[in-house]
């Protein structure tokens, strides 16, 4: 069975978390609404490096964004940044929709690892960011 996860750099760190987790932390987050114009589109990547962006990874993430429910609200660390809803977000912006559901954390739930990187000028692994892995522990 895949385990969902998602990832954000923190300065020299990354964040790993499980989706699932996320999903069950934010059941009780109020839910509002963000115009899609405070989302930068185009400085957000569904591939973790030039080497994964190639059709198979494109083919994929299309059937992810079309399967996508876009009423499950986004949910956003802390500081903005999406944690999980890229893809429904994606289909939102291709259906014209003007304004996205979102939960915001206040503080970020405590990260399924944690990964130091050498030095801020090191890219954050394929494994890390690749969205599946099949053990963390």
């Amino acid at each position: 069975m895949d385990v969902f996860l998602c990832a954000k750099r923190s300065g020299s760190k990354i964040l790993v978390w499980s989706v699932e987790t996320l999903i069950a932390e934010a059941t009780d987050l109020p839910i509002n609404y963000r115009q899609m114009e405070d989302f930068s589109l185009e400085k957000m990547n569904f591939f973790a490096s030039y080497e994964d962006a190639n059709l198979k990874s494109f083919v994929e993430h299309m059937s992810r964004v079309e399967l996508a429910d876009v009423s499950v609200p986004l949910i956003l660390a802390a500081d903005g940044s999406i944690l999980d809803g890229m893809h429904r977000l994606a289909k939102a912006s291709k259906l014209g929709i003007s304004k996205v559901a979102v939960v915001q954390f206040t503080v970020d739930p405590e990260p399924l690892r944690v990964i130091e990187l050498l030095d801020s000028g090191d890219e954050p692994s394929k494994k890390v960011l690749a969205g599946r892995e099949r053990d963390w522990s």
